[in-house]
């Protein structure tokens, strides 16, 4: 399946922007998520970041979610400005 490129950016109400970037076939490949929101401890955002990447292209945005919040509390990681539905939602926009 070849591989295809997505973009989208959102402005989280009350939030800041988050703008993601996503690789995919059946599958999300690569995320890489920018924007003028904060991450801490800054490696937490690689960490997000991973718990997309495998998850179906399909994956509904209440499953992505899940998958980024359980990797928000399962390492500690403090988001502001974001949360795991505004990333999910992102991505979902991503992909479409």
């Amino acid at each position: 399946m070849e591989e295809r490129a997505g973009k989208a950016s959102f402005k989280v109400p009350g939030g800041k922007l988050v703008t993601a970037r996503i690789a995919y076939d059946s599958v999300i490949r690569k995320a890489r998520l920018t924007g003028d929101f904060f991450v801490h401890p800054e490696e937490g955002l690689r960490t997000i970041e991973s718990a997309l990447e495998g998850l179906g292209a399909g994956t509904e945005e209440s499953g992505m979610a899940a998958a980024v919040q359980a990797a928000i509390d399962s390492n500690s990681i403090q988001t502001i400005g974001i949360d795991a539905e505004s990333v999910a939602k992102v991505v979902r926009m991503a992909i479409q």
